[in-house]
């Protein structure tokens, strides 16, 4: 029983984890007292801690797609939100591999988290997606924002987050004709 203990202990170290990490990696605070007060700002490092590759998606390696969630009644929900995909491709992120990402706090709200993608190839008809989120984040870890924003609150209605099981569902294939000309 032991020696199959240390044996599954062995290779959870070996293989690393199971999904990249999205970890907060700063927040600059507001200071209203400073000489020149700059808006706070959160940045995140996402690392791929796996042994494998994993593709993330956006215009740029270092500008990828990621939703914002809101903290509303102790239930974490998904923001309305606009995403263009215009010009975006997927990405390798390599085993070890580290970056910054730089995101906008939802002012109107009490606590936000950011949930990032990552994919488990490039292939868009094969890829499953993986989802990430970073820790909840309280509007006042941002600084005393008193006078800069008012104290907004949001009504704004939220929707539930899409969990990786319905997105990972098989898609209807396209029923585009054949074209006739590529032959």
């Amino acid at each position: 029983m032991k020696t199959l203990l240390i044996l599954i202990l062995s290779a959870a170290v070996a293989f690393g984890g199971e999904e990249p990490t999205v970890e907060v990696y700063s927040i600059t605070k507001y200071d209203s007292k400073a000489d020149v007060p700059e808006l706070p700002e959160v940045i995140l490092e996402i690392a791929n801690t796996t042994k494998k590759t994993f593709y993330i998606s956006g215009t740029s390696i270092e500008n990828p797609m990621f939703h914002v969630e809101a903290l509303r009644a102790k239930r974490w929900l998904q923001i309305p939100y606009f995403l263009c995909g215009t010009g975006s491709s997927r990405r390798p992120l390599k085993p070890g591999a580290k970056m910054l990402v730089t995101v906008s706090f939802p002012w109107e709200e009490t606590a936000a988290r950011f949930r990032f993608f990552f994919f488990t190839s490039a292939d868009e008809d094969t890829a499953k997606v993986v989802t990430v989120r970073s820790r909840g984040i309280e509007k006042k870890e941002l600084g005393d924002l008193f006078g800069t924003t008012g104290e907004l609150t949001s009504d704004a209605k939220l929707e539930e987050p899409v969990s990786d099981e319905e997105m990972n569902k098989p898609r209807p294939k396209s029923k585009v004709p054949k074209d006739p000309f590529a032959e």
